[in-house]
């Protein structure tokens, strides 16, 4: 937002240069992007008076003037025919450098010296349009009282700085020039000296000569009107025009220069209508309807859609809410009654409006980031106000006000021990009240504690931080003490979750595995290489990809998939894990998919630590199986058991079991069906499992628990049987720690044999099982009558025949 520097001088006194002004701006948040000197470079075109006027001797067209400037007088040659002895007029100097680039310099034309050059309002760089007629075409006749030598664009009035500030989106209130006065007020800790709002209203009651319905109060929360009787169309006075042209508006006339102005000194848009043109006399505030069209007031054809918020009379559209007025209604040069509206838009329809017509105004910029609709009122009585005073007009009585729901002020507590804990300062209770006062945030103390009433046109203090904010900014983020980061001596840990999924990946790591790290997004058809139902998934709304259109229920894919890249490169000995969430779609009340912590591994090609006067062995089931327990064993998981899995279509059937902790399902392991395996592109066995980390976990016991040496020796008895090869080894050992009790101290199967002289259907088995008790030591007798229990049971319960 560009800002006048004399401009600001109306509201608030303060004694600060203009870069000065930028740097207190900056460090208030109010960041200066540029500083706009308007005479810098122009110094030397000065206030010059014509005294005498001669032909040049030896050029018809040509003629040399003797003009005063006040310490001298200079000789000029000229072709403006439109000067004459005793005009005052701007006087570029030698050494003046015009806006083309052009050096003035001394120099003789025909044989006469000039010394330097009468210039015209565009050598200056003025708004052309905005200037008298008279004044627009050759050299500029200036006023006969301005001061000789003056530097011209001084004494124009053109000798303002304009600073470019950066406003965020937050506050709407810093988009005008009574909201940046305010911020250095509150730095001066100076009084704001606002405008006087006093309309001298006179004749007819406005309800007698306009009507305003709001058919949408959610797009427009208030909508306010004026009516205004012959007024008088005519240029700006020059104080206005020179504001206006500071901060980049054109001057048009004395009615739309008001609207303009009063938009930059409260941050209000306004909009002017010709009330001879409004159909109907009436306001219909409402949104546009299909197929509808407007022509704006740069002269486009604007197609409307059913979402945009118009202004309309009678019969027509005759402004986009917000955005621009139309071409219809517009204020001429013949227009001698206004209808002045001054209304608060909601700031998402205005955006979206702006960005489907493409393009944006000072307005719709105003609007989008949510103005203070108790501001409107403000603008339209200040706006009126100057409409009486310089455009003759008579203000009719009264004003009508659609504000379907007020908005109030709104009231915050905030602690002062809070302040100076988050700031690091020493702020006494005082001085943290008067700092908020002077920002018009009326706050006082009650029981240690301040209560704080926010105007409503600070709509960014919402919540104590904002508060706190507040109180830096006044007193200085320079100033504020600098203090290092203090530790309490706490160290961090991680919980019990990411510790376990940890120690896993690390005990996965030491068996010689390597991570994987997969896509949880996954293809819908890489269920149907695992040749497994997808079943319920969570679809991904707005995929990049087919092949990244769902998440993953199973690590199985993506793990197998890392298998099949290494063999086909010819990494033929893989092992594998991953360690990661699946998206499962139930089991959370929020509707959210439930992320369940998975482990998957496979591993294929030939086994770890054969030397080279060996075959090497392939991989097989047992080896998987063997780093499952060592990991449940890692994690202290009890009452660890396995089952037999025939009916997984992943998997090999007869070659897959799953492993339980007690009556709970850990997961699965084995070995991968050969026609899954074809799907994937892979020609050699796999074994893979999965566990699910979460019910691990939960059973998991990381207690480390100490026990003396035996003080007595064991006994070791071994136990071959015939039993039916449908018989399970871990239920045989199941029924042997059982039966044993507490003198049994170990069970290890040392041999399982099928052929010569063991008939079809059977299976010879063979155990050692280890004796011991803590207390004495063993006779043959105390082990025996166990052993023999042992061996009963068996016989009893698989029909076991001891060998």
């Amino acid at each position: 937002m560009k800002v006048s520097y004399k401009w600001l001088k109306d509201y608030v006194g303060f004694d600060l240069s203009p870069q000065a002004l930028g740097d207190v701006l900056t460090m208030l948040g109010l960041s200066m992007e540029g500083l706009d000197d308007q005479i810098k470079g122009k110094e030397k075109i000065v206030i010059g008076k014509i005294t005498t006027i001669e032909k040049h001797p030896d050029a018809d067209r040509l003629r040399v003037c003797q003009v005063d400037i006040g310490t001298e007088v200079l000789q000029i040659i000229t072709a403006a025919t439109n000067v004459n002895e005793g005009d005052v007029i701007p006087l570029a100097l030698n050494g003046a450098i015009l806006p083309d680039g052009t050096k003035i310099k001394k120099n003789k034309m025909r044989g006469v010296v000039s010394n330097g050059m009468m210039c015209s309002a565009n050598e200056l760089e003025l708004d052309i349009e905005s200037l008298p007629e008279e004044q627009q075409v050759g050299v500029m006749v200036l006023p006969a009282e301005l001061p000789l030598g003056e530097i011209a664009l001084k004494a124009l009035g053109y000798d303002d700085f304009v600073l470019d500030l950066e406003v965020t989106s937050n506050r709407p209130d810093w988009l005008s020039m009574i909201g940046v006065a305010r911020e250095i007020a509150a730095y001066a800790n100076q009084s704001l000296k606002l405008p006087g709002l006093k309309v001298e209203e006179k004749g007819v009651q406005i309800e007698d000569l306009a009507n305003v319905t709001v058919h949408d109060t959610e797009g427009c929360p208030r909508y306010m009107a004026r009516v205004i009787k012959n007024v008088q169309i005519k240029p700006s006075p020059d104080w206005m025009k020179q504001r206006l042209e500071a901060v980049g508006i054109r001057s048009i006339n004395n009615i739309v220069d008001i609207t303009n102005y009063v938009m930059l000194e409260w941050g209000q848009p306004l909009h002017a209508f010709d009330y001879d043109k409004v159909a109907g006399h009436e306001i219909h505030v409402r949104r546009a309807k299909a197929g509808e069209e407007i022509v704006t007031l740069d002269e486009s054809t604007r197609p409307l859609t059913e979402e945009m918020l118009v202004i309309a009379d009678h019969e027509k559209a005759i402004a986009v809410a917000g955005v621009m007025g139309g071409l219809h209604s517009e204020v001429t040069d013949e227009t001698t009654h206004i209808i002045l509206e001054s209304a608060n838009f909601n700031g998402t329809s205005v955006r979206l409006t702006a960005q489907k017509l493409g393009f944006r105004t000072e307005a719709s910029n105003r609007f989008e980031k949510g103005l203070d609709p108790n501001g409107v009122d403000k603008a339209l009585n200040r706006a009126a106000q100057l409409m009486a005073q310089l455009g003759g007009g008579e203000v009719a009585e009264g004003f009508i006000d659609q504000y379907a729901s007020p908005v109030s002020p709104w009231h915050l507590t905030l602690d002062p021990q809070r302040v100076n804990l988050l700031l690091g300062t020493q702020f006494s209770t005082a001085q943290m009240v008067e700092l908020l006062n002077r920002f018009e945030l009326e706050t006082v103390e009650k029981e240690g504690v301040l209560e704080i009433t926010v105007p409503t046109f600070r709509s960014d203090v919402l919540r104590e931080a904002d508060l706190v904010e507040e109180i830096a900014r006044l007193y200085g983020y320079d100033k504020l003490p600098t203090t290092l980061l203090q530790s309490r001596g706490a160290q961090g840990s991680l919980g019990k979750e990411l510790t376990l999924a940890e120690k896993a990946s690390a005990l996965m790591r030491s068996n010689g595995f390597s991570e994987a790290m997969t896509y949880s997004f996954i293809s819908p058809k890489d269920y149907d290489k695992l040749d497994l139902p997808m079943g319920e998934v969570v679809k991904i709304s707005n995929p990049l990809s087919e092949d990244q259109s769902v998440m993953r229920t199973t690590l199985i894919s993506g793990i197998l998939d890392g298998v099949a890249r290494n063999v086909n490169r010819r990494n033929f000995d893989v092992k594998l894990f991953e360690s990661a969430f699946v998206y499962l779609p139930e089991g959370r009340e929020d509707g959210l998919p439930h992320e369940r912590r998975t482990l998957a591994a496979a591993i294929t090609g030939h086994a770890d630590g054969a030397i080279w006067q060996e075959k090497p062995r392939e991989v097989d089931f047992f080896d998987l199986k063997g780093t499952v327990e060592s990991l449940l064993d890692a994690f202290g998981v009890k009452a660890i058991s396995y089952c037999e899995k025939a009916d997984h279509p992943t998997f090999h059937p007869g070659r897959t079991a799953e492993v339980w902790g007690g009556k709970k399902r850990l997961g699965i392991l084995g070995e991968v069906h050969p026609r899954v395996l074809k799907n994937m592109g892979i020609s050699q066995r796999v074994y893979l499992f999965e566990l699910d980390m979460e019910a691990i976990i939960l059973q998991a016991d990381l207690t480390i628990r100490y026990q003396a040496l035996p003080k007595h020796p064991d006994m070791v008895r071994d136990m071959a049987m015939m039993v039916d090869d449908t018989v399970e080894a871990a239920r045989i050992e199941q029924i042997i720690r059982q039966t044993g009790g507490k003198l049994l101290e170990d069970v290890k199967l040392f041999d399982i044999y099928q052929g010569q002289q063991i008939p079809e259907g059977k299976k010879s088995m063979a155990y050692s099982l280890v004796y011991r008790s803590l207390e004495k030591t063993l006779t043959d007798d105390e082990v025996n009558k166990v052993h023999n229990k042992i061996t009963k049971r068996l016989a009893r319960e698989f029909g076991a025949e001891m060998r």
